[in-house]
């Protein structure tokens, strides 16, 4: 543990000017006095030290002194700390922050004249307004770090909340949502949990040797034909940019009257026809006629609770 914290303090020091020991105690969770005997280790080792006074002083290493042999370039690097710092605003780790000050320190030069890493590219994985599943994520992930057990109460589309006791084994960000793929305990099976729907979490103290198991494999067989629907949507013109914003060019068909005829396939399951619902009146289901007799039925009951 000694080691890791020496070799971070190294490329904190790398990446700034000066630190106050303070700084460095509250980070790593020590005492001020356990800081200085670091620094003295790492100045025995060979790394020049220099220490200031005043008012803002605090440790630093000679401003001479820098690491000269990069395996990345300067823009590969600063891809890596933008893609790091965008998965780190959802996730707010402290190994992360440190992974993007090693990475950062290999810049030559002071921490003022870097480029900035910001400006012509960001990741921000955080949706808009509130931030509603932060706290479960960050336990998710400590969790999943730690290989902790968890107990969930989790809400399935179109179906009552479950508890669920199961061992995360990766969290991941796809499309627009954050997911679980996790070995389920009531299923008997491994499964992927979307993250909006864990109502409430519970990480315990018992842990679990986690298998090789890909989330990827249960995706891929999720996608299989043999679990994919055909459908045949007819858009009103109205919808025409979301549309081509969602759709590939050889999915769409565009009609006289300006309508867009989509076929495409999705996975089975229910949530196909909140999907479909969702664009209300401003798409209409040509096949397969199933689906079609469904979401029917749904705008009809959807009609009732709107009359008098």
């Amino acid at each position: 543990m000694r080691l890791e914290r020496l070799v971070s303090i190294v490329f904190l020091l790398l990446n700034h000017e000066r630190i106050a020991a303070s700084e460095l105690a509250e980070k790593f969770h020590v005492s001020v006095r356990t800081i200085y005997r670091d620094i003295n280790a790492i100045d025995r080792a060979g790394i020049p030290i220099v220490s200031h006074t005043g008012q803002n002083g605090g440790f630093g290493i000679m401003d001479t002194y820098r690491i000269d042999k990069q395996v990345l370039s300067i823009k590969e690097m600063g891809s890596i700390v933008t893609a790091l710092k965008g998965v780190n605003k959802a996730l707010d780790d402290q190994e992360l922050d440190l992974t993007i000050e090693k990475i950062a320190s290999l810049i030559p030069g002071p921490i003022d004249n870097k480029p900035d890493f910001s400006s012509p590219l960001a990741i921000d994985l955080l949706p808009w307004g509130k931030v509603k599943n932060k706290n479960i994520l960050q336990q998710l992930y400590h969790a999943t770090n730690h290989h902790k057990i968890i107990e969930i109460k989790y809400s399935a589309a179109y179906k009552k909340p479950t508890q669920r006791i199961i061992k995360p084994m990766t969290l991941f960000f796809k499309g627009y949502a954050w997911y679980l793929f996790a070995f389920c305990r009531l299923r008997q099976d491994y499964r992927i949990f979307r993250i909006s729907r864990i109502k409430e979490i519970n990480v315990t103290n018992r842990t679990f040797t986690p298998q090789n198991k890909d989330y990827r494999d249960v995706i891929n067989s999720s996608n299989s034909e043999q679990n994919r629907i055909d459908l045949k949507l007819k858009f009103s013109p109205k919808m025409k940019t979301l549309i081509e914003e969602q759709y590939d060019s050889d999915q769409l068909e565009y009609l006289q009257d300006g309508h867009i005829l989509v076929r495409t396939q999705f996975p089975k399951g229910e949530w196909v026809y909140g999907y479909i619902l969702s664009f209300g009146h401003l798409v209409e289901v040509l096949e397969p006629e199933n689906i079609r007799e469904i979401i029917s039925e749904s705008a009809e009951k959807i009609k009732k609770i709107y009359q008098p």
